[in-house]
């Protein structure tokens, strides 16, 4: 059984859960981990150096006598190029945890859409299920009176017609239930089926100023990579500077051993276009990854004044519909059905009735989703 999940039967899961779940679960979850522990490793190869040169002579190279000559060198960049070598993969390292933290935050924000949206689902067929119990004692009656003469054959059929309805529109929402259930179950990476803790309206804790965006993780993700074109810049023109090579050697002279010395040399870049390619390349990559900062900064601005409108919108809506729509709806309802029972009201007004107090509950229904995957929303951008 995946971590996360209980193996008692039927046990609702709830969102602080189903997060924990995923996180532990998801294979982008863990494909990022090991992006990090793959750049912690390549830590080591900033201080790479190239392979040591080792060299034997053995011949007449001094007179018709034959000698030995043995000599090791190292070729070494200039100190300051390890320095900011290390730098670079440091920054590598940044790059690659600020990519797991966008991936957690997507996941979590995606698990908590999913699950509110499956939340969403079984309260609609709740309603469903309400209006069918509703028509079909709407159906009885209508067939009851038919039977005393009370009422025609086509209000019976319409009566029944409405009915058989519902139950197609139930079906319609145990399916789309379906759905929610397997995305959330791809989203943990579990097989069983997931059966969810009641949820209620979600709360939002953040500042309407967009000053608020600055936690968003994809924006630290975008300002890491400047930092780090910023050290490849650097690094690259560090590489202009000589390189260095140390050598010992030993050797004999007509049989007489013991000679030894060491050597230095110094290489110069007198011929640099290659490598002022790369360090003008590397100039352009900075601007490059501060162009995606600056754009993805000002996307998130829109998006995030966009969502802040429709918090206000579905807002309003659920404080209408709480404070006053949702009783209207029930009393609507209890009204028509004790007027339509009583004969006080015809058929065409009772299903007039019925119609729009089921309509106030569904449009309540709707909007309380929308609000909840807009909070989601805000909450994901400003790294909540």
């Amino acid at each position: 059984i995946p971590q996360g999940i209980s193996a008692q039967d039927n046990k609702p899961l709830t969102l602080d859960e189903a997060i924990k779940t995923a996180l532990q679960n998801n294979p982008q979850i863990k494909s990022a981990t090991l992006e990090v522990e793959q750049q912690n490793v390549l830590k080591k190869t900033a201080f790479d150096l190239p392979k040591t040169n080792v060299s034997v002579l053995n011949g007449q190279y001094n007179s018709e006598i034959k000698d030995t000559y043995i000599g090791v060198s190292q070729d070494i960049y200039f100190p300051t190029v390890y320095i900011q070598q290390n730098k670079v993969q440091k920054q590598n390292v940044l790059l690659s945890e600020k990519n797991l933290a966008v991936t957690q935050a997507e996941l979590i924000r995606n698990v908590k859409s999913a699950y509110y949206q499956l939340s969403f689902g079984m309260e609609k067929l709740k309603l469903l299920s309400y209006q069918d119990s509703v028509y079909k004692k709407f159906s009885d009656v209508a067939e009851l009176k038919y039977k005393t003469g009370e009422t025609s054959y086509l209000e019976k059929l319409s009566a029944q017609s409405k009915y058989q309805e519902i139950q197609v529109y139930k079906k319609q929402a145990e399916a789309d239930i379906k759905i929610y259930q397997q995305e959330l179950q791809k989203l943990l990476n579990v097989q069983q089926e997931i059966i969810i803790a009641s949820v209620v309206k979600q709360s939002l804790s953040v500042n309407s100023d967009t000053s608020a965006i600055k936690q968003n993780p994809l924006l630290a993700y975008y300002n890491q990579k400047i930092l780090l074109a910023n050290s490849q810049f650097s690094l690259e023109k560090n590489k202009f500077l000589p390189d260095f090579s140390i050598g010992y050697f030993n050797q004999s002279l007509d049989n007489v051993k013991g000679f030894q010395g060491m050597q230095f040399g110094v290489a110069i870049p007198i011929f640099f276009w290659g490598q002022q390619g790369r360090v003008q390349s590397a100039k352009i990559q900075t601007q490059i990854a501060q162009s995606d900062y600056e754009n993805y900064q000002n996307t998130l601005k829109a998006t995030f004044n966009q969502f802040l409108q429709e918090y206000q919108k579905f807002s309003d809506l659920l404080n209408y519909y709480e404070s006053t729509g949702l009783k209207q709806a029930d009393e609507i309802l209890k009204a028509s059905q004790l007027a339509y029972t009583k004969g006080e009201i015809g058929y065409v007004e009772y299903i007039q009735n019925l119609t729009q107090a089921i309509s106030i509950k569904s449009e309540y229904l709707n909007s309380l989703n929308q609000f909840n995957q807009t909070v989601i929303n805000i909450n994901y951008l400003t790294g909540k």
